[in-house]
């Protein structure tokens, strides 16, 4: 079964952004860490001879890389989809990964390079948006496609406390918490029933 959402790992003034203006920023993947994945879509864009390609990932894991000290925006899949559907010159869709071997075996149609990574990645189960054209375009996104912030387990209380106050200061209604990814007192109490 698939999830009925979609994470997206970002810094707290990225969450902030969107909270106060209803905007989410598609960026340019020059820069990305992810040095296959910026190749894969530079290549893209020079095949098909388009000026630009900004992008937005959405993964399901990846604290360390994307958000150390920020926060993961959890979307409601649907609502957060429907933001793209239908607009000229957007693309959207799930990852593919796939082994070395097979690509070279079978290489891959010039439509899917924006959405291929290396099989090691498969667990994020990314999903990805891409906009083909000139600049970073940004796109209205209602609050109401956004189910819950969860903060980042390097950020300390005070910091979560300040976030947390800052981001339901633009909407009260909004979950924010921190997550217990590295450390879950109901984890250790559970453990610490193990039978001898």
């Amino acid at each position: 079964m698939r999830p009925s959402f979609l994470h997206r790992y970002t810094s707290i003034a990225n969450v902030i952004q969107l909270l106060e203006t209803g905007r989410l920023t598609l960026r340019s993947p020059v820069h990305w860490e992810d040095r296959n994945d910026a190749f894969a879509i530079e290549l893209y864009r020079k095949r098909i001879g388009a000026k630009a390609i900004a992008a937005v990932c959405f993964t399901h894991h990846h604290w360390k890389v994307f958000a150390p000290h920020g926060a993961c925006i959890e979307f409601d899949k649907a609502r957060l989809r429907a933001v793209f559907t239908g607009v000229t010159g957007v693309r959207q869709g799930a990852v593919k990964y796939r082994e070395i071997a097979r690509l070279k075996q079978h290489p891959p149609d010039e439509a899917d390079l924006p959405f291929l990574k290396r099989h090691p990645y498969r667990d994020e189960r990314e999903y990805r948006v891409l906009y083909v054209g000139g600049g970073e375009p940004s796109f209205a996104v209602p609050l109401a496609a956004i189910r819950r912030i969860t903060l980042s387990p390097w950020l300390t209380p005070e910091q979560i406390a300040r976030e947390r106050r800052a981001m339901k200061s633009i909407k009260s209604s909004l979950k924010v918490y921190r997550t217990t990814v590295l450390e879950n007192a109901d984890w250790k109490a559970a453990l610490g029933k193990s039978r001898a």
